[in-house]
């Protein structure tokens, strides 16, 4: 995959609209960033990824507002062409991420298991299933990963060289 890839998670769109969770538009200025860039969003080939951003983000879609933040969500989720990763729900890959964050809901270990085998970064607010574990998460990649990691949408701005 290329080094404009990205895997992003649902709750990312979902706190963009959100002041409290999106304190001084940093999700905005971060999706602004991979626009500019034309980064790719990383979704697995089964579909899943994209039927929970249709389920928990079409909402979104219905509101009257013409604002950025729309247009934003919309380039990502309906304009651009995403990378799509076939998941392999029994292979090592997906057995070392189970091992790892076992109770974390099947959603969350397919974003893990996508950004890995798309070595790219999964930007998640899930502290709890994901950014937390960020240690233990990066063990599950294989050595040729370079880029790989799991970040909060606050972090991923400065280390993808988006200016917050």
């Amino acid at each position: 995959m290329s080094d404009n890839d990205v895997t992003i998670d649902t709750n990312v769109f979902e706190h963009l609209f959100n002041p409290q969770n999106n304190e001084d538009q940093h999700i905005d200025k971060l999706l602004q960033c991979l626009f500019g860039r034309r980064s790719v969003l990383c979704l697995d080939q089964g579909g899943r990824i994209s039927g929970e951003y249709d389920h928990r983000l079409r909402p979104l879609f219905k509101r009257d507002d013409q604002d950025q933040k729309l247009y934003l969500l919309r380039y990502f989720l309906l304009l651009s062409e995403p990378h799509k990763i076939t998941v392999n729900f029994g292979d090592a890959l997906m057995v070392s991420i189970r091992g790892r964050i076992g109770n974390a809901e099947p959603s969350d270990h397919i974003f893990v298991y996508v950004a890995i085998a798309s070595d790219s970064i999964l930007v998640s607010n899930d502290a709890g299933h994901i950014t937390d574990h960020r240690n233990q998460l990066r063990t599950c990649r294989p050595r040729r990963c370079k880029t790989v990691d799991f970040v909060s949408s606050i972090v991923a701005g400065p280390l993808m060289g988006c200016d917050n």
